[in-house]
């Protein structure tokens, strides 16, 4: 048992003291603001945005491309006019960047992405290779959901 005694994750992630609390309640004011942010963001341009930062001094938005933040910034007076009048975010500088290769913006529920056979055999390969049964098995269902 740990020293402190068993607790549940659940009541680690609620206090509301300490970095814990102080991360849970960042990402919830983040979330709140990225919620409104989609309810006044034109579309399409709304689905390849996000918020990523809302901190004391600034703002930053990512686009899924650099098409996508090219866009953005045609948008950019418009958006800053809007964080300050719907969010109120005035007086924080906006910052564009396009998102980093393994952010996703897919967010379409049940779309898993695709391997092809060759990773799927390598997979296989690796699996043979390995002396643990168990990851060895999990390689190998991995490797079965190949298009």
């Amino acid at each position: 048992m740990h020293p402190m005694g068993a607790r549940k994750i659940g009541n680690i992630i609620g206090a509301t003291e300490g970095q814990l609390g102080r991360l849970r309640d960042g990402c919830a004011r983040l979330a709140k603001y990225d919620r409104r942010l989609r309810e006044i963001v034109p579309s399409p341009l709304l689905d390849h945005v996000r918020l990523v930062i809302v901190d004391a001094d600034r703002v930053v938005l990512e686009a899924e491309s650099s098409a996508w933040l090219t866009r953005l910034r045609f948008h950019l007076p418009q958006l800053k006019q809007l964080l300050g009048r719907e969010l109120k975010l005035r007086g924080r500088k906006v910052e564009i960047r396009v998102a980093a290769p393994s952010s996703s913006f897919d967010t379409t529920p049940g779309q898993r992405p695709v391997m092809s056979k060759r990773s799927a055999r390598l997979l296989v390969e690796s699996a043979r290779s390995i002396d643990d049964p168990e990851l060895s098995a999990a390689l190998r269902r991995l490797a079965r959901r190949s298009e």
